[in-house]
């Protein structure tokens, strides 16, 4: 069977620095998800959990913040819930505890925002070359996968985004050797991490989707699972979501077997009446 389109678990609120657009609200967001008959919903702000240190200039605002939305809207039809996007500083620390992770309904792990100076990466330190900043997310994808999280309700995102290395945006990913990606996907595959789909196929040529898609098949071939995550800051992006996640489904040949079981069991488990923290808060 087809893989179903039918979730978004990278959504952004103005409570994300990137986005701070008063119109990106948690009922716009409810409104997208019914709009284009999806069953589940996550917000996915950039956060910090203040419990860890940090140690470099974050940009981001705390997770309580973020939480002040709470409790989100809901609807029979589309359930909302609450997550976010934690990001990996430049000492390879990741802003979520495993405690708050495991309050979470879905944590979006982020290590590929390697160009923001002052946090993903030392401005006095790391170069802007493509094969040290293959090294060093290679490095920070290991380390990431190492540590302690409840990863079956968790995904890695954006694996391919530019940001890894804005200077030469394919170069980067061109250096990794098939063994070296199979590597890191057979690492995810057995902590049960969700690979995130969220690139637009038709933003690329021929040859350049090919670069693209090769993580994702041999993610796919390692016995990944795969989440859609749209990762909108804005309302004008929304209308491009749903044909971005079909054109990606279409062309690595997903199932339904491929999909983050964790998906799957989180609608069925709110069908039958469970309380998510997008509906109750802390």
């Amino acid at each position: 069977m087809r893989y179903i389109a039918d979730h978004d678990l990278h959504i952004h609120t103005r409570f994300s620095p990137c986005s701070s657009d008063a119109r990106q609200t948690p009922e716009a967001i409810l409104a997208y998800g019914l709009t284009n008959g999806f069953r589940l919903l996550s917000l996915a702000d950039h956060s910090w959990d203040m419990s860890v240190p940090c140690l470099s200039t974050a940009n981001w605002a705390p997770l309580t913040e973020a939480m002040s939305c709470l409790p989100l809207p809901q609807s029979p039809k589309c359930h909302f819930v609450f997550g976010m996007e934690a990001d990996m500083n430049y000492f390879n620390t990741l802003g979520l505890s495993p405690e708050m992770a495991e309050k979470l309904d879905f944590c979006v792990l982020s290590t590929s925002h390697m160009h923001t100076y002052g946090f993903g990466s030392d401005p006095e330190k790391h170069s802007r070359d493509a094969a040290e900043r293959k090294s060093r997310y290679q490095e920070r994808l290991h380390t990431l996968l190492d540590l302690p999280l409840p990863f079956y309700k968790c995904g890695l995102s954006h694996f391919t985004f530019a940001g890894v290395c804005v200077e030469d945006p394919l170069r980067w990913l061109q250096l990794f050797s098939d063994a070296e990606l199979r590597d890191i996907f057979t690492k995810a595959a057995q902590r049960g991490a969700g690979i995130e789909l969220n690139f637009d196929p038709d933003t690329y040529n021929a040859e350049d989707l090919k670069v693209i898609l090769r993580p994702y098949w041999i993610a796919k071939e390692a016995g990944c699972f795969f989440y859609l995550g749209g990762d909108a800051h804005h309302p004008e992006t929304f209308g491009g979501t749903r044909r971005r996640f079909e054109r990606t489904i279409d062309l690595l040949e997903l199932e339904e077997r491929h999909k983050l079981p964790y998906v799957s069991e989180l609608i069925a488990r709110l069908d039958h009446g469970e309380e998510s923290l997008g509906s109750r808060g802390l």
